[in-house]
């Protein structure tokens, strides 16, 4: 059940990220997939790469349930593609498209996860 439980909240983190991508957009949603706005509210608040990391909890709630090795080990070969080659190549388009609004949030916003500190 703590499977299903990961795969569930790695979902609603997923639909959130989504939910506030197509709010942003006043009208429709483009067709393109060229950036008119940088989202930094939300899950972006956090994570520069939100949409990322429910991919993940998902993976592992699935492994989990499964009891699978093979789903973990795509996870891992998922992620070593998105950390090298995916999201440095976004963040290279973010910062020839947005500049200096971009690399103040970069600098204020981890590439994974904020962790609190005390």
């Amino acid at each position: 059940m703590l499977g299903l439980a990961l795969a569930a909240a790695g979902f609603s983190i997923l639909l959130w990220c989504l939910s506030l991508h197509f709010r942003r957009y006043s009208d429709k949603v483009p067709m393109s997939s060229s950036l008119r706005f940088l989202l930094v509210r939300g899950p972006y608040k956090l994570s520069r790469n939100p949409m990322y990391i429910p991919d993940f909890t998902i993976l592992l709630g699935w492994a989990l349930f499964y009891g699978s090795l093979a789903v973990p080990l795509a996870g891992l070969a998922f992620a070593a593609f998105l950390a090298f080659v995916l999201v440095p190549s976004e963040e290279r388009q973010l910062m020839e498209r947005f500049g200096t609004e971009y690399l103040r949030y970069k600098n204020s916003v981890p590439r994974w996860v904020a962790i609190p500190r005390s």
